[in-house]
């Protein structure tokens, strides 16, 4: 007989993660459009603002709810998905909640779902 803390790690080390950090998001109709909150280091600091009013004019532009959180790559099973993940405000950290997680529509990912699913 196994222990059930061997057997909870052999399930968490099958899943792997990548964080592709910090991004603005628009949800409309179950949709989730990104766009980085990071910029090339080469670009002035001043240039900063410019970049995140222009992404907000076209987060606004694009409609429905704007969020900002973190982009992130589960691998399980083989199977990769990537979501996004709503930053918590400060009330909802400390109830406990769970953060709201989104799933992001790619073909690639979904093309060796179905493929590993044949």
């Amino acid at each position: 007989m196994t222990d059930i803390k061997e057997e909870a790690a052999e399930c968490t080390s099958k899943i792997k993660k990548i964080n592709f950090g910090n991004h603005w998001a628009v949800l409309k109709n179950q949709r989730v459009i990104v766009f980085p909150m990071y910029v090339a280091s080469n670009m002035p600091v001043d240039k900063f603002a410019e970049y995140r009013n222009k992404i907000h004019e076209a987060l606004k532009m694009l409609g429905g709810k704007v969020m900002t959180g973190e982009l992130i790559e589960e691998e399980s099973n083989g199977i990769r998905q990537r979501f996004f993940v709503k930053k918590q405000n400060g009330k909802q950290r400390t109830a406990g909640k769970p953060p709201q997680k989104f799933k992001l529509y790619n073909p690639g990912f979904d093309q060796e779902e179905k493929e590993g699913d044949a």
